[in-house]
């Protein structure tokens, strides 16, 4: 349940956080209707953008960034290995390292990153981290090995 007064007096208390999105986060070039929960940290982050502007505050306890799955899970040790990186809350993803290494990245979803590997060393596993408001765990999930 979201509490608060906006900025036209109206109460909030007790309103579904559903009916928040639907009633104040909908624009001409934005609606949003009960999302799906795959959905939600991106539909709350860009409501807070849209209710920061409108003089409501928003406070939205973001989720940790996971990492699920990383396809493929090795390549050669000279780089340039393109890989998907699946998992969840990477919308806002500021960086992603692999190995302690930062690299460029595209969010192509919340559930799904691609990025090019660094040069490696033959033999060794490195972990891959993203970064939102916080940083992936590191985890068997999360590893790529050089071959």
């Amino acid at each position: 349940m979201y509490e608060s007064t906006d900025a036209t007096g109206f109460n909030w208390s007790g309103v579904a956080a559903t009916m928040l999105l639907s009633k104040r986060a909908t624009d001409a070039q934005h609606y949003f209707d009960n999302p799906p929960s795959s959905q939600l940290a991106a539909v709350f982050t860009q409501a807070a953008t849209l209710l920061s502007h409108s003089g409501l505050h928003l406070i939205q306890p973001y989720p940790a960034t996971i990492v699920q799955s990383l396809a493929p899970a090795a390549g050669p040790a000279a780089g340039n290995t393109s890989i998907t990186v699946t998992g969840e809350f990477f919308t806002g993803a500021t960086k992603v390292q692999i190995g302690g290494t930062s690299v460029g990245f595209t969010v192509v979803n919340d559930t799904t990153i691609t990025v090019k590997t660094p040069k490696g060393t033959k033999g060794n596993t490195v972990d891959i981290i993203v970064t939102t408001g916080g940083s992936s765990p590191q985890t068997g999930s999360d590893q790529f090995t050089y071959n």
